[in-house]
């Protein structure tokens, strides 16, 4: 299989810093440095009227040779076959972006037989390229992914038929983030505030904003609006990306009517996956019978907090010293040594797909008194650990909450070590995302 077409490089998520490999080495022998990226695609392919659409969440480690780059990564699909069809090869080319530099990497496979099903996912293998630069690796990010498989159809002529460079589409999954920023706004000599709730989607370089709350001109209703224009300035990353838009009404409404402002689009230079969003500049204009009236807009600027007055100290009065009293002494009765309880452990999750977030309870019960302590968390993903975490119990319960979840299994293992009043126990759990 060969690539007619590769798409241009974009900028991704850096997930690991440089990871050097110890000793001392001459400049023309440089030990091999490496990253570990990560990125998600939505990919698509449509065929004889049937479209294949699956998310490859790219989870790449890349090492660098001196200008020698490989990469290897997890498995692709399942690509949306059938299962009674098979994949018997796989082309796959991805760009990165390397300490800046661009830099494509591939590798053209043909799978042996007994090939793979057309509903299991199939192996990336290791791809290779080369880079003109030769210094560490620094900084990376997944650009471009280009995948296209052989698969064999069952249908057709006696043995079925097998279609070679079956190209996907994949694109970046598109990041949506939310910001706030009140605004002072005069119109006309008039002042009021808005509101900016915004929500910001990013898909490679395009960038569309929603602006949730209604606006006002404080017009009246005799005076005809006949053009809302809204200009916003927004932050991803350290990049001020500049969105507008413009809503035309025919006929002109009423002055004094909350107007439901424009959907905002833009570009930026960037393509990355940015981490969150700022808003730092508004600006309104609303247009009238032929005539422009623009309103003025400021970042709000929060009042400063009054100090709180330092009261005076109160002079502490002199303390005659009262004669020492030779107390009778109660012998200490003898307290019988305290019996652990056996204890129980439970964890139980709530998740939240849409915010691929989890929260673990535990619960630590048995005894006459509430447990106390702490309950030690080991979360695996798959056969892989994920996170170990610890909650301090609060009345025999404790919480917490897993963030930035990946899809898949995830199972539990909570290990309570108890203390003088209750002995130690385990407890599991697993969800699915």
């Amino acid at each position: 299989m060969r690539f007619t077409k590769i798409a241009g490089a974009a900028t991704g998520a850096l997930v690991l810093g440089m990871l050097a490999a110890p000793g001392l080495v001459g400049s023309a022998a440089a030990a091999p440095s490496a990253l570990e990226l990560s990125r998600t695609f939505d990919c698509t392919m449509s065929s004889a009227g049937q479209t294949l659409a699956f998310t490859y969440a790219a989870d790449l480690k890349v090492s660098a040779d001196g200008t020698a780059v490989t990469v290897t990564g997890n498995n692709v699909g399942p690509v949306g076959l059938p299962a009674n069809f098979s994949v018997r090869g796989l082309n796959a080319s991805i760009v990165l972006n390397l300490n800046g530099d661009s830099v494509t990497v591939a590798k053209d496979t043909d799978f042996a037989a007994p090939y793979y099903a057309g509903n299991v996912a199939v192996p990336l293998g290791t791809l290779a390229g080369t880079r003109t630069a030769s210094a560490d690796l620094a900084s990376g990010s997944i650009g471009a992914l280009n995948l296209a498989i052989d698969m064999h159809v069952p249908y057709g002529p006696p043995g079925g038929t097998v279609q070679n460079n079956q190209a996907f589409t994949c694109a970046p999954k598109p990041v949506v983030l939310t910001g706030s920023q009140a605004f002072d706004c005069t119109a006309m000599g008039f002042g009021m505030t808005y509101q900016v709730n915004s929500t910001v989607t990013t898909s490679g370089t395009g960038v569309t904003a929603t602006l949730s709350e209604k606006f006002s001109p404080g017009m009246p209703a005799f005076v005809k609006v006949q053009e809302i224009g809204v200009k916003l300035g927004v932050k991803l990353g350290s990049e001020v990306v500049n969105l507008s838009g413009t809503t035309a009404f025919s006929p002109a409404a009423d002055g004094n009517l909350a107007f439901t402002l424009p959907a905002l689009s833009g570009t930026r230079t960037g393509a990355g996956d940015p981490a969150a969003v700022t808003v730092e500049s508004l600006d309104i204009n609303v247009k009238s019978g032929g005539t422009d009236y623009p309103v003025l807009c400021t970042k709000a600027v929060a009042p400063t907090p009054t100090p709180t007055p330092t009261p005076t100290p109160t002079p502490t009065p002199t303390v005659k010293p009262t004669p020492t009293v030779t107390p009778t002494v109660t012998p200490t009765p003898t307290v019988p040594p305290v019996v652990a309880a056996p204890s129980k452990t439970a964890v139980k999750v709530k998740v939240n797909k849409k915010k691929k977030t989890a929260v673990l309870s535990v619960a630590v019960t048995g005894g006459a008194v509430k447990a106390t302590g702490k309950v030690k968390l080991v979360v695996k993903a798959g056969k892989k650990k994920f996170k170990t975490v610890t909650v301090k119990l609060n009345g025999g319960t404790g919480k917490v909450t897993l963030k930035k979840l990946k899809k898949g299994k995830y199972k539990i293992v909570a290990s309570y070590a108890g203390n003088t009043a209750h002995k130690a126990s385990q407890g599991k759990g697993s969800f699915k995302l």
